[in-house]
């Protein structure tokens, strides 16, 4: 056991800190708990990145306080990002208030552009015309319901990126009490997020929740991703009502030879509920029904 040699998790620690050194892949190794370590990885390049959040303009108590749920995940990304070379693609229902829209810009501090969709538009659909809005090379999505909690996780999901095959990563995301609302999707024996109901210092089996993992796909409750990747395979499919579209998405890009990532250095708390839909169900497995019970990781 490392406990019993701790010169031979030392020397390991040094082996990977090489390896990456040789690879020219900057980051940091760091002990993540008994027998395990923990690879920081550090974006070179700081490209533009668009952050998506779609919002409808309701308002949902938060803390026992009633708050403008578009509001607040704006304030929250703007006071809460490190990270300077972003723009905000706020889309809304076209017949949002004028003055709820100007109270949207404001909070975005000079880095927001509204988009109109219908009032009808579905979540995918929306997040979709958000996605075709821009031209930029990296993409965020941050659901209404969220707010940040580190600063760098804007840098921290791009250092996973220098793998060309990787096209989305994501936080792990968290609840208003700390507990795990997902970190990754799996479809072993069904559909669902892995670790869900788990305290985030459980290091799971192997220690596997302790470290970056790739795993069938992620929630993009929040999320970052190569633009071009999901262009290429349609984005968000607007044929759901709820958020099964993740699955449906992981499908198409495994389908594709991409690859998600779920990273435990960066966490979002998740203030929302989702809510099952027997027709979503039936929608995916009537479209995916083969992929369901197979091994992913």
């Amino acid at each position: 056991a490392a406990a019993a040699k701790p010169y031979a998790f030392v020397a390991a620690l040094r082996a990977v800190r090489e390896h990456l050194e040789r690879l020219n892949i900057p980051a940091t190794v760091s002990e993540a708990g008994p027998s395990l370590g923990r690879v920081r990885r550090h974006a070179v390049h700081h490209p533009f990145v668009s952050v998506i959040v779609v919002t409808d303009g309701t308002a949902e108590r938060i803390y026992g306080v009633t708050q403008d749920l578009g509001s607040n995940v704006v304030r929250s990304i703007v006071t809460k990002t490190s990270y300077r070379n972003f723009e905000l693609v706020i889309v809304v229902p076209a017949t949002m208030p004028s003055e709820q829209q100007a109270e949207l810009l404001l909070r975005a501090d000079g880095r927001g552009r509204i988009v109109h969709v219908a009032d009808d538009t579905s979540l995918p659909t929306a997040m979709n015309i958000g996605l075709i809005s821009t031209n930029a090379e990296y993409v965020a999505f941050v659901d209404q319901h969220c707010e940040m909690v580190e600063p760098d996780w804007i840098e921290t999901l791009l250092g996973y990126f220098s793998n060309e095959k990787v096209s989305l990563v994501a936080p792990v995301i968290v609840d208003e009490y700390g507990v795990v609302h997902s970190s990754g999707l799996g479809l072993t024996p069904e559909a669902h997020h892995i670790a869900q109901g788990r305290l985030p210092d459980d290091l799971g089996p192997v220690g596997m929740f302790a470290i970056a993992r790739e795993c069938f796909g992620v929630s993009t409750i929040c999320a970052m991703a190569r633009n071009r990747a999901l262009r290429k395979v349609g984005a968000m499919s607007p044929d759901y009502s709820g958020r099964m579209f993740d699955f449906d998405l992981a499908c198409k890009l495994q389908g594709d030879g991409q690859h998600a990532v779920v990273t435990p250095l960066t966490q979002v708390r998740y203030l929302g509920r989702e809510i099952s839909s027997t027709n979503d169900a039936r929608t995916f497995e009537q479209r995916w029904g083969r992929q369901i019970g197979r091994a992913h990781v």
